[in-house]
This record gives structure tokens, C-alpha cells and sequence, in this order.
């Protein structure tokens, strides 16, 4: 979860960054393609954290053989 704070952090900032350029200005390219870059990094994490989550459920509830 130390993580997904972290890269959530990172994405208001660089959200930030964003608005901040001006509209169709090779900087504002640039800072979208950092926060896609971050966006992406999010998903990445959820998508581990949900998938580990899933895989101990369904350990957890088979029966030991």
C-alpha cells in the first residue's frame, strides 16, 4: 500500500504540472506523458494488489488435501 500512496502523490503532482502548461506547448506533451507514465504506474499496482488478494481468497478457502 506504501506504494500506491506514493504513486498516488506522484500523480496529483504531475496532474498538477499539467494544468499548469500551456495548451498545445511541447512542455505540456512532455508533462502528459509523465502522468500518463504515472496512470499507468497506478493501475499497475491496483491490479497487482487486486490480483494477489483474489489468488490468497481462493487458497485460503480449498480445503487441505
Amino acid at each position: 500500500m506504501k506504494a500506491y500512496r506514493q504513486a498516488k502523490k506522484q500523480l496529483v503532482r504531475h496532474q498538477r504540472a499539467v494544468s499548469k502548461k500551456v495548451i498545445g506547448s511541447k512542455n505540456r506533451r512532455k508533462a502528459v506523458k509523465k502522468l500518463a507514465k504515472v496512470h499507468k504506474k497506478v493501475a499497475d499496482i491496483r491490479a497487482d494488489a487486486l490480483h494477489k488478494l483474489t489468488t490468497w481468497a481462493i487458497f485460503k478457502s480449498q480445503p487441505p488435501k
